[in-house]
């Protein structure tokens, strides 16, 4: 799996494609073009709707077809997609911790210095 961003874009491209390749007449009898086709996927995408994607592709998978491996594929760029960014459990509790530092920094003051009320609302 590379950890290369995945664009949107590219996602929506692929699974167009897929749609295309597997069932170019059942694509066809859904959407009238492949512009339009790659448009509706993008929106879908967009609107955090993976989830009839998903399902389509792990049918394609568990058929065990000469299309598996390319759905499998999609199925793995879709995770690296909706991950992208995300903080593992580590990196946000290091977050929070950095967080905790720097309020309990800025509410004790130096040492000889009194804070006036206005500093304190910054």
């Amino acid at each position: 799996m590379s950890s290369e961003n995945v664009t949107i874009d590219e996602l929506a491209t692929r699974l167009d494609q897929f749609g295309y390749d597997f069932d170019p007449y059942g694509y066809m009898d859904e959407v009238s073009s492949r512009e339009k086709g790659f448009a509706q996927i993008k929106d879908e995408l967009l609107k955090g709707n993976f989830s009839g994607y998903r399902e389509y592709l792990q049918e394609v998978v568990e058929e065990e077809g000469e299309f598996a491996p390319e759905a499998a594929d999609l199925l793995d760029l879709m995770n690296r997609y909706e991950n992208q960014g995300k903080l593992s459990v580590q990196q946000k509790q290091s977050v929070l911790d950095r967080i905790d530092e720097i309020s309990k920094n800025k509410l004790a003051p130096e040492k000889g210095k009194l804070i006036s009320s206005k500093e304190e609302v910054r």
